[in-house]
């Protein structure tokens, strides 16, 4: 640990003492803090389930960025949605480094001075978790004067304001490790708590006849096999070329009936225009689904395609085969996956010490076919 991470997690812990103290009871209003970016809430969606298993009564309450809301739209296990726009780990509000002195700054003032923030005081709160575990996390749920504080030790720090922590684990998968957080509230009559490790996402009915719709529309013909594909992800170093992902549609497409839809961002659009000019089986989506919309596409797809991304955690909610292929950044496969794959439905395809940085596409459509994904 530096020495400003030392000292700032001492004046954390010193700030502490004049907050209120956990009186050891049973938790009535349970605040789940996750500002992070997309895939990391959607890892951590077990873990409204596990609190819920454990504490049927309890009331809880999800604080997430806004422009995560759309993630836990109609889960049954929240029972609100927050905003919390807290600048410091994520992509989106972060003005600089959340570790420099204006990213401190910054993050001071939000939680300080913020209508969020005084909303979450009156929510009156007596369980906070922050599931990354920060110094900022633990600095909020003191300002809303949350007793019982629980965090991770042994990460970003803010563990010395905690009452309670979970011990970092680098090689446990990020769902699991959510789930953890949820058991350290368990009383030690109860029973351990069944929560699958695996993203959790809810639709509605019209919301599945929407994509329905949609993939009839360009569909060629009545059984062609529906692929998604997700051409994006957040830095370039860690996402397949886009060239291979052209190639390896190309091969695909000659092989029977095919449908194939692109997702992401507008930015993505240009790219996943590639795919365009290897089949006219293939529409170019990007820009134009909701979050929403997008995760229902993949709940009626056959197989999705993707990079490390928000695409593959989706696709892991509803049990979709999924290929992921990662970038020239990754230096092993299986780490990867010890963290974020999901082996009963997933192949990730990266480097090992007898495979190359970047698989082919020809080892990706060997392998899938051999699956028999295809």
């Amino acid at each position: 640990m530096s020495l400003k991470r030392s000292v700032l997690e001492g004046f954390i812990g010193l700030l502490s003492k004049l907050y209120p103290k956990s009186k050891g009871q049973r938790p009535n209003k349970i605040f789940v803090l996750r500002n992070n970016d997309i895939g990391d809430l959607l890892v951590s969606t077990p873990i409204f389930e596990a609190l819920k298993k454990a504490h049927p009564e309890a009331y809880i309450i999800a604080g997430v960025g806004s422009w995560n809301t759309p993630i836990l739209e109609g889960n049954p296990f929240v029972d609100e949605i927050l905003p919390i726009n807290a600048p410091w780990h994520n992509k989106q509000t972060c003005r600089t480094l959340h570790n420099s002195f204006f990213g401190l700054l910054h993050s001071l003032c939000y939680i300080y001075t913020s209508a969020e923030v005084k909303t979450l005081k009156t929510a009156h709160c007596d369980t906070g978790i922050d599931i990354l575990g920060s110094p900022e996390g633990s600095l909020l749920m003191m300002r809303a004067h949350i007793p019982d504080r629980i965090g991770v030790k042994g990460y970003a720090g803010g563990h010395s304001a905690c009452t309670k922590t979970l011990p970092f684990d680098p090689s446990r998968h990020v769902s699991a490790s959510a789930i953890a957080l949820a058991e350290l509230l368990t009383e030690p009559h109860q029973k351990p708590i069944t929560t699958e490790p695996r993203p959790q996402l809810y639709l509605s009915e019209a919301e599945i006849h929407q994509a329905e719709t949609i993939w009839k529309k360009y569909a060629e013909g009545k059984h062609a096999r529906r692929i998604l594909i997700g051409i994006g992800g957040g830095l370039k170093d860690k996402c397949w070329p886009a060239s291979h992902f052209a190639e390896l549609v190309q091969q695909i497409a000659t092989q029977g009936a095919y449908t194939f839809l692109s997702i992401g961002t507008q930015d993505e659009c240009r790219s996943a225009s590639l795919l365009d000019t290897v089949t006219k089986h293939h529409t170019n989506l990007c820009g134009h689904t909701s979050l929403r919309e997008s995760f229902a596409l993949c709940a009626k797809a056959d197989l999705v395609l993707c990079n490390p991304s928000m695409l593959m955690h989706v696709a892991a909610a509803f049990h979709r085969p999924t290929a992921v292929m990662l970038g020239a950044s990754f230096h092993s496969a299986k780490e990867h996956d010890k963290l974020w794959g999901y082996p009963d439905t997933c192949i990730t395809f990266g480097p090992e010490p007898t495979s190359p940085a970047i698989t082919s596409p020809e080892a990706v459509l060997n392998t899938l076919t051999q699956k028999h994904w295809l």
